[in-house]
């Protein structure tokens, strides 16, 4: 692996040495994963995507204004945010001493318009990682290459080709 970008990875964690961390992480999972999960568990896929998504972008209505392609390519990959929604271990533990491990260059990427425990993240991410750049995607959300697909594209292959 010659590098990573990650787009604002829920490592939540992490938000454990932010200040009110726990309260974020639980609004969140109250807001946006139990309700999700409790659709899946019923069998309403399409409103289990829509309610994780709504959540992960801060906007409930986000999945239904996607084109149809987009709502059709997102639920194939349904099974994913499923998984994530009923999963009973849904943030693996990890700290910064095990990030400091990775010698891997990093680019971090956060939406201009994103939630506040993305940004918290990234900010954590920012301080453990030793070989990583930050860039924030102007007007982007979680959607990042969904919302602002030219520059995010242009910002990962330049990450690329410079590594």
């Amino acid at each position: 692996v010659r590098t990573v970008t990650v787009g604002e990875a829920p490592v939540m964690p992490l938000l454990q040495n932010v200040s009110g961390g726990d309260t974020i992480i639980n609004r969140f999972v109250k807001s946006s994963i139990t309700p999700a999960a409790e659709a899946f568990r019923s069998g309403d896929n399409q409103k289990g995507v829509s309610v994780f998504v709504g959540g992960v972008t801060g906007d409930s209505s986000f999945f239904s204004k996607l084109p149809a392609e987009v709502q059709a390519m997102t639920m194939s990959n349904m099974l994913e945010l499923r998984g994530i929604a009923l999963s009973k271990n849904i943030f693996p533990p990890i700290s910064c001493e095990d990030l400091k491990k990775v010698k891997t260059p990093v680019l971090l990427m956060t939406g201009e318009k994103t939630l506040l425990f993305f940004k918290a993240i990234n900010e954590e991410l920012n301080k453990c990682l030793t070989n990583r750049e930050m860039v924030i995607l102007s007007n982007a959300t979680h959607g990042l290459e969904m919302e602002n697909p030219v520059d995010f594209n242009k910002i990962v292959l330049a990450f690329i080709d410079k590594h």
